[in-house]
């Protein structure tokens, strides 16, 4: 499996994701840098995309974010709220009760929540 997510500042559309992915294919055939069979999976981070370090989250502070934490914190283990601050792997994360200090990788999951 070879995943490559694609992402811009005003997003990605369909149409870039095909074309990238048709000449990503080439590419990967022609210079056989995957050897054997392959499955060339491109698409964009979506709506609720999945943070997967926290330099990531810097882009996105003042938004609403969900977290799944490896061990609860005050019998929780799910938590909501506005991302406020990014300081290394440690991010603030501003609560309906108190803003959270959480070590990134503390974390089962980090996503952004969809706006609707």
């Amino acid at each position: 499996m070879v995943r490559l997510y694609v992402d811009k500042e005003n997003g990605v559309s369909i149409d870039q994701l095909a074309k990238l992915s048709r000449d990503l294919e080439t590419v990967l055939d022609v210079e056989e840098v995957v050897p054997g069979s392959y499955v060339l999976e491109v698409s964009s981070p979506g709506i609720e995309r999945k943070f997967f370090k926290p330099e990531q989250l810097a882009n996105f502070l003042g938004e609403e974010i969900d977290v799944k934490l490896k061990q609860t914190i005050d019998k929780v283990k799910r938590v909501k709220g506005r991302l406020v601050k990014v300081e290394g792997n440690i991010f603030s994360l501003q609560t309906a009760k108190d803003c959270l200090d959480i070590d990134f990788w503390a974390t089962e999951w980090v996503r952004l929540r969809a706006k609707f």
